[in-house]
This record gives C-alpha cells, sequence and structure tokens, in this order.
C-alpha cells in the first residue's frame, strides 16, 4: 500500500479547484442576489464540508500507516533479535535453525516490509548468496537495519554507516580494516 503523499494531495487539491473554478464563478454570480447572511452561511458549510472531507481522508491514512506499522513491528524486531544472536555468538548464519528462522521473517518482511526495506533485504541476500566477505555482508545487514528505522518514523539523520553495526559488534574498526 502506498504512503499518503502530501505533495500529490495538494496537486489534486489545486487541480480540482482549477476544474472548478468556472463552475464556482456561475455559482458566485447565480448567488449574488442572495442576502450576505446567507451567502456567509453558504459559504462556511461548504468549508465545514471540505474540512470534514480533508480530516477522514487524513484519518483514513494515518489508520492504514498505524496499521501497517504494527505488523511491520514482528519481523523487523525478528529480524533485528537473529543479528544479534549470531553478533552474540548464540547462532550461526549457517546454522540449519537459523536460516529456518531468517526465511521465516523474510517471508513476514515480503508480506508486511516497505518497499525499501524488501529492496534492501534483497541486496542482502543476493550478496549472502554470492559469498560475499562479511564487510560486505554486514553493510548489507546495516542498511536493512537503517531502513527499518526509517520506516517506523525515525530520520536516521544523526548516524553514519558503521554507527549501527556499533550496537551489537564490539570489533567494528577491524571489520572496516578487512582483519574480521
Amino acid at each position: 500500500m502506498k504512503r499518503f503523499n502530501i505533495k500529490i494531495f495538494v496537486a489534486g487539491i489545486i487541480v480540482l479547484v482549477g476544474s472548478t473554478t468556472p463552475l464556482i464563478s456561475i455559482l458566485i454570480t447565480g448567488l449574488s442576489g442572495l442576502d450576505a447572511i446567507v451567502l456567509v452561511a453558504l459559504l462556511t458549510g461548504f468549508i465545514s464540508i471540505i474540512g470534514i472531507v480533508l480530516k477522514v481522508i487524513v484519518e483514513s491514512s494515518q489508520k492504514t500507516r498505524f496499521y501497517l506499522t504494527e505488523k511491520r513491528e514482528v519481523p523487523y524486531r525478528e529480524f533485528l533479535s537473529i543479528m544479534y544472536e549470531i553478533a552474540r555468538g548464540k547462532a550461526s548464519a549457517d546454522d540449519p535453525v537459523t536460516l529456518e528462522k531468517m526465511w521465516k521473517v523474510f517471508e513476514n518482511i515480503t508480506l508486511w516490509g516497505s518497499d525499501e526495506v524488501v529492496k534492501k533485504v534483497i541486496l542482502y541476500k543476493e550478496a549472502a548468496n554470492n559469498n560475499a566477505d562479511a564487510h560486505t555482508i554486514l553493510l548489507k545487514v546495516e542498511a536493512i537495519i537503517f531502513e527499518i528505522r526509517r520506516d517506523i518514523g525515525y530520520s536516521n539523520i544523526g548516524l553514519e554507516e558503521w554507527d549501527l553495526l556499533r550496537i551489537f559488534l564490539i570489533d567494528v574498526d577491524d571489520v572496516k580494516k578487512g582483519k574480521s
């Protein structure tokens, strides 16, 4: 499902207003003979209706966003949990149990993950399937984590490459230099 895009929404309103301008001028001409109080009441009602419609659209978008965020939380959390287990040495990336967990997580990300997270998972899987070095694999994992954070609302502005990996890896500088 697409995210609510305010730019597209505003452009749509402009097109709607632009296409109804002749209708509005006809209405104004037709209503010009009415009493000022009636015109004010009609204008107030029209503005109220537009406000209600906009409110319903925004609330619907927020409900959808909240629903998807709830659904995405589980696979995103499971992915991070597996990465932490591997980093702590409690699981191996080659272990059949770990691989089965990863497949289940990827299945859920396929269904509930944002397009951007799915793309990052694909890049990670391609690197893993092509026997990429640890440096590349770690950067792919971090790219997924960055995208997960972005998807749930964080800007990641103050974070740089390798920062998120420092949370669960001790030897990040060694890995960066190619020692691990």
